[in-house]
């Protein structure tokens, strides 16, 4: 019995030595307050009081081609914050009409409307919201939340003015027309009448930025010649092509007049 005893006052003294160190331990957690906050507790942790925000679609990166049309919304939890949205060169979009312009309605998120996308609205669109809920300025609530995406705007390939029929004078260098358009810029390559053309260290043609440059044409040359744009991107490949007919037209000779004056003597009017 008196064994019993002794084990039980030995267990109580070992506890109670725990509970001083763990009461030390949590006093020193909360900034020495004094406070032990017990076994296992830390403090509460704390939250801005603004909530973040979500775009929809929700994306780091948005393509999109040129005339192409695109929506995006702003949304937070809160309906009593302001939001709203500024371009790539920072400008707050207070417009609601407009190529490119705002939409918000009474219980919605704030949209970004592009009815037709410019290459110049390439960049960072960020939408902003500031935590001052009812006019609240405090600073101490007051946070502000950003979340943008990065609009990458590509043109599709085009061939502008480019003539579907073009003629050239034998015996001359010629360049057959080929004017391509696009954003990011395509790479050129040629065909004439479908077989591929080595522009590379050739004596013959010459691959230009804006067509093929032919040395000394022949009536040989004469044909069909395919203009075929192409490009690989990491969001995208597409490809186009134009076929040009060249003719070929003869040489153009320049013959001098024999101009022969005949002595009349003297002549008396």
């Amino acid at each position: 019995m008196d064994t019993l005893l002794v084990f039980f006052s030995v267990l109580l003294l070992l506890l109670s030595q725990n509970a001083s160190i763990l009461g030390q331990l949590d006093s020193s957690n909360i900034g020495g307050s004094g406070m032990g906050m017990g076994i296992g507790l830390t403090p509460p942790a704390t939250h801005p009081t603004t909530p973040p925000l979500r775009l929809q679609p929700s994306t780091p990166s948005i393509t999109h081609f040129v005339n192409d049309s695109f929506i995006i919304f702003c949304q937070t939890v809160q309906k009593d914050i302001d939001t709203k949205w500024r371009d790539p060169r920072g400008q707050t979009r207070e417009n609601t009409k407009g190529r490119v312009h705002i939409e918000k309605k009474t219980t919605g998120p704030l949209a970004l409307v592009f009815e037709h996308i410019s290459l110049e609205d390439s960049g960072n669109w960020t939408c902003e919201v500031n935590g001052n809920r009812n006019g609240n300025r405090n600073v101490n609530v007051e946070r502000e939340f950003l979340a943008s995406f990065e609009l990458l705007v590509n043109q599709k390939i085009s061939f502008g003015k480019t003539e579907q029929v073009q003629s050239v004078r034998e015996g001359r260098d010629a360049l057959v027309n080929c004017f391509v358009e696009g954003m990011p810029a395509p790479e050129v390559s040629w065909l004439y009448n479908g077989e591929y053309i080595n522009t590379v260290n050739s004596s013959k043609h010459n691959r230009l930025s804006n067509g093929l440059y032919i040395r000394n044409v022949s009536q040989a040359d004469a044909g069909e010649y395919t203009c075929r744009a192409m490009r690989i991107t990491s969001t995208f490949s597409d490809a186009d092509q134009i076929t040009i007919l060249l003719r070929i037209q003869p040489p153009k000779w320049e013959f001098q007049p024999d101009v022969r004056v005949k002595w009349l003597g003297n002549v008396n009017y």
